[in-house]
């Protein structure tokens, strides 16, 4: 058996479990009446703000890669942005959509390495800036329960190591402290690592560049969460608790976590850390999960528009 089968496998695994561990929680005659029972003025606007994650971010993704001297207009990199976002909604197993985005933009340029370090780069000051939006938020919120107080440790120590990595990238101090070159020349493959460490090293000289990057970012997750927030309010989640920035603090780690799942776009996962986390700000197990399902099915409706990308290029 091939290790990419045996990794599928797993995954299947994983996802069969937390879709039971979801299912024996759910009362579906109350999910059903909540479903039924949707305003659709609001889940409408809700889906309008989920398009910022391909509209805004595409744009991110272009600053970072002209500053590795990748010029490519803005329509070209929303393409490739929603194909890859399409390939992570329906492409289960080790083809995600940053390997997709980073295969089209290496068909384009010599330059390879750069070219797929700007995915790389992309995809960490996106999630830097949901941690900074989550962190933010958070320390707002003067919430005392258990589920907040995880949160805020999750959002804390992963800002915490974002940080620590940074410097040991960007500090040349510490960088010849910890005899960090003379490490990755012992590497196997080293002279593709070394590439890879001077594609990253680049931006140390484009610092607004990578400010512009997580400023972008944290546009793009304050919209998506208020999208979230509003799905809540589609689905008649009233509870004096239930508010925008108490939103805006739990889905962060929601979206971090879910982002390290083995599973398909983090399908279970999510769904799992939304009914526990929310329930702290006063949904219930069926409202949490038919915000999942409502956010679930907005990522499809707009990672369609990658399909019909692919479709036009054949």
């Amino acid at each position: 058996m091939s290790k990419k089968i045996t990794i599928n496998i797993i995954k299947a695994i994983v996802g069969i479990l937390l879709f039971y561990y979801i299912v024996i929680q759910i009362e579906f005659t109350t999910l059903s009446v909540i479903l039924k029972d949707i305003d659709f003025a609001p889940a409408i606007l809700g889906l309008l703000c989920m398009g910022a994650s391909g509209i805004v971010g595409s744009q991110r993704w272009r600053i970072l890669m002209e500053a590795q001297g990748l010029n490519f207009n803005y329509f070209t990199t929303l393409k490739w942005t929603f194909i890859g976002m399409f390939y992570n909604t329906f492409m289960p197993g080790l083809t995600g959509g940053d390997i997709i985005k980073a295969v089209y933009v290496t068909k384009k340029t010599s330059n390879k390495t750069s070219a797929v370090m700007t995915v790389f780069v992309d995809r960490v000051t996106g999630i830097l800036g949901l941690a900074l939006v989550g962190a933010i938020a958070i320390t707002v919120c003067n919430i005392k329960s258990s589920e907040f107080i995880q949160a805020k440790i999750l959002l804390y120590l992963f800002l915490l190591l974002a940080v620590l990595i940074g410097c040991v990238f960007f500090s040349k101090r510490i960088r010849r402290f910890i005899y960090f070159d003379f490490i990755i020349g012992k590497l196997p493959f080293s002279g593709i690592v070394n590439d890879a460490d001077e594609a990253i090293l680049c931006y140390r000289r484009h610092k607004a560049t990578v400010f512009k990057a997580i400023v972008l970012s944290v546009c793009i997750h304050v919209t998506v969460i208020f999208g979230v927030y509003l799905f809540g309010l589609a689905l008649g989640v009233s509870t004096l608790g239930y508010s925008y920035l108490g939103v805006l603090a739990l889905i962060p780690a929601v979206f971090i976590l879910s982002s390290f799942a083995i599973t398909p776009a983090g399908i279970g996962v999510g769904e799992s850390l939304s009914i526990y986390l929310l329930a702290s700000i006063g949904t219930t197990t069926e409202q949490a999960l038919s915000i999942m399902l409502l956010f679930r099915i907005s990522q499809i409706i707009w990672s369609l528009l990658g399909g019909l990308a692919i479709i036009r290029q054949r």
